[in-house]
């Protein structure tokens, strides 16, 4: 059984972009622009899980990182 995961809002907005003709460029420059900003917002929702976990809560920022790579599938690239 393969692991579905989820596209970040970031990604179908590049995707978005690139459908319509809009996302042009260096393709290795463009990747590596889109990556830099998909580990930005991986932090982001990574600190929003820790910033809105219950108090008594034991969730680590290993919990939290886990469970932004089970969802939206880790470190690959787009």
């Amino acid at each position: 059984m393969t692991k579905e995961t989820k596209q970040t809002a970031l990604e179908q907005f590049a995707i978005a972009l690139y459908e319509k003709g809009l996302l042009i460029g260096n393709g290795d420059w463009m990747q590596d622009v889109l990556q830099e900003f998909k580990e930005i917002e991986k932090e982001h929702i990574i600190e929003s899980i820790l910033e809105n976990r219950n108090i008594t809560s034991q969730i680590t920022y290993k919990d939290a990182e886990q469970w932004y790579n089970n969802r939206f599938g880790g470190g690959e690239s787009c």
